[in-house]
């Protein structure tokens, strides 16, 4: 019996190397680059059409924007209860710090925050817009200069948070504890003045919570500091009643280890009432202190030139944009004609229906084609 393969036909098959497969069942490297080739007046075609297209819109819908930057450092606050906490831990008890709120990344939040920008919304500003070759002065609010309108104040004021927060934009350096604030719009004018008023809200904010931190911490503070005193004086008391007692103590060992227990009782009772009179008069001073608590490092400026279009980088998405455009438009032609000629069925069935649309649109029929066929000598 032959070993040779035999076809459904009976016709001998020659025997083939499993491991050097047909060239039908590969994607041949070479079969790729004459697809690409042969369609690439398509390829180039699409990829410039949609760098053009791309450019061109941005060229026409581009609004001239304007940047203002500024940057502050946070300045930490004066420690005020470093001394209360320090005490507190001796007995166990745990101060919370005001670390967190003082870092970069609580300011870039805080910059951002809807209580902040709710109050900028009321702030009016003076624009000056060229309109047909004429200076144009404008005043009026952020929502008034977007024209941001709504029959619902709620709504409006939300909208116009909306719009600032796409405006701004912040940065922090925690290296150095920095905090960049940049503010973007249509007006130089807006751009710097939103900027200025920010870093105001900031300060104040900022101001008045120590403030209030203060206030609080100084009623504790005064609170505990005549707690302290009382245990104080009756420490003193007992200390006193013990040398009435007892003139003549040294040469007795119980009543030598009683003195010390209570003269160590006197003296922790004195270091509790200094630390609190120190951190009471520190809160004092920071309750009324009205000192900026960030400090500013590069102020705001109305821009003088406006921001770049950023053609090139739109141009270069464009190319690539349109680059894999073609070359999908390609493979799917190629495909689309080996279905054609190999006479599938599926395509046929659409071909006729593709024809029947066109005739029902109005469209006139073109001449149609069977698997093999070209016109004017190219491929379709």
């Amino acid at each position: 019996m032959s070993d040779t393969p035999m076809t459904t036909a009976g016709a001998m098959e020659p025997n083939r190397d499993p491991g050097n497969p047909r060239p039908d069942d590969e994607i041949s490297l070479l079969h790729l680059l004459s697809v690409l080739l042969r369609r690439r007046y398509a390829i180039a075609a699409w990829t410039i059409g949609t760098t053009l297209l791309v450019v061109a819109y941005s060229i026409f819908t581009f609004s001239p924007t304007y940047t203002s930057d500024t940057s502050f450092i946070p300045q930490g606050a004066a420690r005020g209860g470093g001394e209360l906490r320090a005490m507190a831990g001796r007995f166990g008890v745990s101060v919370p710090s005001e670390g967190a709120s003082e870092s970069p990344a609580f300011y870039s939040e805080l910059l951002r925050s809807r209580e902040i920008l709710r109050q900028v919304l009321g702030d009016t500003f003076a624009v000056n817009q060229v309109r047909r070759g004429e200076t144009v002065h404008r005043t009026g609010t952020v929502l008034e200069l977007n024209g941001i309108e709504s029959e619902d104040m709620t709504i409006r004021r939300d909208r116009g948070v909306r719009w600032l927060r796409n405006a701004i934009a912040t940065t922090t350096r925690p290296e150095i504890g920095s905090v960049t604030l940049s503010v973007t719009t249509a007006w130089p004018e807006v751009s710097a003045g939103i900027a200025r008023r920010l870093v105001t809200l900031v300060n104040d904010f900022n101001l008045q919570t120590r403030q209030s931190q203060a206030a609080a911490e100084r009623t504790f503070t005064e609170e505990r500091l005549s707690e302290a005193r009382d245990e104080l004086l009756h420490a003193e008391n007992e200390l006193k009643r013990f040398l009435e007692a007892n003139r003549q103590f040294e040469n007795s060992p119980e009543l030598l280890f009683e003195y010390d227990r209570l003269g160590r009782q006197v003296a922790l009772r004195q270091d509790v009432v200094a630390s609190l009179s120190q951190s009471y008069e520190q809160a004092r001073i920071t309750e009324v202190r009205n000192l900026p608590i960030i400090t500013v490092v590069e102020p705001p400026e109305e821009p003088v030139q406006r921001d770049p279009r950023g053609l090139a980088l739109r141009a270069v998405l464009g190319l690539m944009l349109g680059g894999v455009m073609g070359v999908s438009f390609a493979f799917g032609r190629e495909v689309v004609r080996r279905r054609r000629e190999a006479g599938d069925p599926m395509y046929q069935e659409f071909h006729e229906v593709w024809e029947e649309t066109l005739n029902d649109l109005g469209w006139p029929r073109r001449r149609k084609l069977g698997p093999g066929s070209t016109r004017d000598g190219e491929d379709v």
